[in-house]
């Protein structure tokens, strides 16, 4: 009795472990998440994918002031996965196209202007990321706030070695990350100037640093 019991969970356990294999040889990890930049007024979209099983994907979107979670239907092509979504699905961004494999830790996502890489989420990582992000941040401020020459270096020398490298690596083109971020970075050098140069006796000059405020607000509200 005891041999009849062993053999029939073998055999169940034979049966359910192809499916539960079935893609783990090219889907390493089962949550992917990535950001998605839309075209002029449409801001980003953030995307998270859970692979349930073979056949089932949960696909959490939050754009604006939504978010949505749908369960849609993929399979695996070779290096690509293959999404298709319903008639009634509101996420439809993916369906009937192939997101492909890089490698294990990077899904590439193209569709004309909308391209991403998928990436890997790690639950305990992104909240020790937070967390250190929170001391990290503190850190500098008390650097800005002591050092004249740390200030030029992270806001002068920093953004101009590391430009080409952001703009070669990450393929960015879409004017407003670049308006938007070197904006922020021309208003920290025109502060320090304020701070540690006559300028700041000059009704023009602090009236400059208000107006890059107005216009990184300004740039957001286009």
């Amino acid at each position: 009795m005891k041999s009849i019991k062993v053999t029939i969970f073998l055999a169940i356990l034979l049966t359910w472990l192809p499916k539960a294999n079935a893609y783990s040889e090219k889907i390493a990890y089962r949550t992917w998440q990535g950001i998605v930049d839309g075209k002029p007024s449409e801001g980003s979209f953030f995307y998270r994918f859970n692979i349930l099983n073979d056949s089932t994907i949960e696909i959490n979107r939050q754009a604006k002031n939504e978010n949505i979670t749908e369960f849609q239907n993929w399979a695996l092509q070779g290096n690509y996965i293959a999404i298709k979504s319903d008639s009634t699905s509101r996420i439809k961004k993916f369906n009937g196209e192939k997101l492909k494999f890089v490698d294990k830790k990077n899904i590439l996502y193209s569709n004309d202007f909308y391209r991403t890489n998928f990436k890997p989420y790690y639950k305990s990582f992104s909240y020790t990321q937070w967390i250190l992000t929170v001391f990290v941040l503190i850190i500098l401020n008390e650097l800005f706030r002591k050092s004249k020459y740390f200030t030029i270096f992270f806001f002068v020398i920093l953004p101009i070695i590391l430009t080409p490298t952001i703009w070669v690596k990450h393929d960015v083109n879409y004017w407003f990350k670049w308006v938007k971020l070197y904006s922020v970075v021309l208003a920290a050098i025109w502060f320090t100037a304020i701070r540690y140069t006559s300028l700041a006796k000059y009704t023009w000059a602090r009236l400059i640093a208000a107006l890059f405020l107005a216009a990184n607000i300004a740039e957001a509200v286009m």
